[in-house]
């Protein structure tokens, strides 16, 4: 039986698999940075994301840490 993971525990381990992937699923996306669907497609279409259709999938190739950290410098800039 494996045991079960504290909340800052499972948490760490959610923050190493998302910094280790290449690409995320809308939804995974939108989970990881706070925003809806609808605002992640402005993002894509205003290139400010990275993404590759994938047959009938959209894949997000800028990390979630990534552009935060990017919108964060730009906010410190401004």
């Amino acid at each position: 039986m494996q045991a079960q993971l504290n909340p800052s525990e499972r948490q760490r381990r959610e923050q190493q698999s998302m910094a280790a992937k290449a690409g995320w699923r809308i939804n995974e996306w939108c989970r990881a940075v706070g925003v809806s669907r609808s605002f992640t497609y402005e993002l894509i279409a205003e290139r400010k994301i990275k993404s590759v259709a994938l047959g009938k999938a959209r894949i997000i190739t800028t990390s979630p840490i990534e552009f935060l950290s990017i919108l964060a410098e730009q906010q410190a800039d401004a």
